[in-house]
């Protein structure tokens, strides 16, 4: 009996353990640049809701957070103003209205489009699920103020009528990979209110 004791003890403590080690969300996007470290503590984070209540993002405390909203979309813009601009990222997550296609040619129409438009190069894409809905994402650089210039976008379908968009800019040649992650660790906790 007491052998019995100790060991449902024992798998409570190993249970805790285990809840403990996985408080961050993870998606298919930390596996694409090997993301493991965290760099945000939970407790240093505050949930910022989108003005039209689309999505949820936490977002740590001191940054300077923006909310944006027209008919067409609806917008949570942040960044560390503490860090120098090639020091952080800007983090630009939004739900727009229309339909986005999530087959290979319209991904590719998107992504060109914007490569195109920003001037910018194509470095890398992917596709996956993300918190169970079909996404895609690329990575393309370029110059912006006599920086490297380099944008990382997430592109989500909510439903037919909407998508999520997350991007994030980064400035300067350095760390690039470390803002990615730190860029995916906040990604990974929104949440995606179903209101459509």
């Amino acid at each position: 009996m007491i052998k019995t004791y100790i060991h449902n003890i024992y798998l409570i403590f190993i249970l805790l353990v285990c809840i403990g080690c996985s408080k961050n969300p993870t998606t298919y996007l930390n596996s694409e640049f090997d993301c493991s470290s965290s760099e945000y503590k939970t407790n240093d984070l505050e949930e910022v809701i989108d003005i039209k209540k689309n999505f949820i993002m936490k977002i740590p405390e001191t940054w300077k957070t923006n909310l944006y909203y027209s008919d067409y979309e609806s917008e949570i813009f942040s960044a560390d103003t503490t860090k120098s601009l090639t020091n952080t990222f800007i983090l630009d997550v939004s739900m727009v209205n229309g339909n986005l296609k999530m087959d290979q040619d319209s991904e590719s129409l998107v992504i060109n489009k914007y490569v195109q438009e920003e001037g910018l190069e194509l470095i890398s894409s992917g596709r996956g699920d993300f918190q169970g809905k079909k996404s895609f994402w690329f990575l393309a650089e370029g110059s912006r103020r006599d920086y490297k210039y380099t944008n990382y976008l997430v592109f989500v379908k909510n439903s037919e009528r909407k998508y999520l968009k997350m991007k994030t800019e980064m400035f300067g040649g350095t760390g690039i990979d470390n803002k990615i992650c730190n860029s995916i660790e906040l990604i990974n906790q929104i949440k995606i209110l179903d209101n459509y």
